[in-house]
C-alpha cells in the first residue's frame, strides 16, 4: 500500500506581495512609484499604505499598475480579492502592521521580534514575577 503525501496548498498571492515585489525588483522607492503612476492624490504614503494592507487601490489605480508593472489587471484584482479572503485585518496581524508602519519597520523583523517577546521574554517575565510573589510569601 502506497502512502500518498498530500502537496501543501501554495498560499494565494496577495496584492501587497506583488507590489512590493515589483516595486522591489525595479530598485524604485514608495515615492518613484507614486510619480510612475502620474495619478492625482497618489503620493508615497498612499503606496506603502496599500503595502501595507491598510489601503487597498482602486480599480483606476489597479489598471494603471497593470500598466505600469506589464501585469494583467485581473490578476491584481483576483490578488486584491486574495488579500480581503486571507483576513489581513486580524487585529494581531493590524498591530504589527501599525507598528511597523509607525517605526518603519519591514514586517518581518516585526513578526521576528513578536515570536520572540511572546515565547522567551514573556515567559521569562512570568517566571521573576512568581519568584517575586513566592519571595514576598516567604517574608
Amino acid at each position: 500500500m502506497k502512502l500518498k503525501l498530500k502537496k501543501p496548498k501554495e498560499k494565494p498571492i496577495t496584492l501587497e506581495v506583488i507590489l512590493q515585489n515589483e516595486r522591489l525588483k525595479r530598485g524604485w522607492n514608495y515615492k518613484h512609484l507614486a510619480e510612475q503612476l502620474a495619478l492625482p492624490n497618489i503620493t508615497a504614503k498612499n503606496v506603502k499604505k496599500w503595502e501595507y494592507s491598510f489601503e487597498y487601490p482602486d480599480l483606476k489605480t489597479i489598471y494603471r499598475i497593470s500598466e505600469l508593472y506589464q501585469i494583467p489587471s485581473e490578476i491584481l484584482v483576483q490578488a486584491k480579492n486574495n488579500g480581503y479572503a486571507e483576513g489581513l485585518h486580524s487585529v494581531n496581524k493590524l498591530f504589527i502592521k501599525t507598528i511597523c508602519y509607525i517605526f518603519n519597520l519591514p514586517i518581518k523583523a516585526m513578526v521576528i521580534f513578536s515570536y520572540i517577546f511572546l515565547y522567551i521574554l514573556l515567559p521569562l517575565a512570568g517566571v521573576g514575577a512568581i519568584f517575586l510573589f513566592a519571595s514576598k510569601i516567604a517574608i
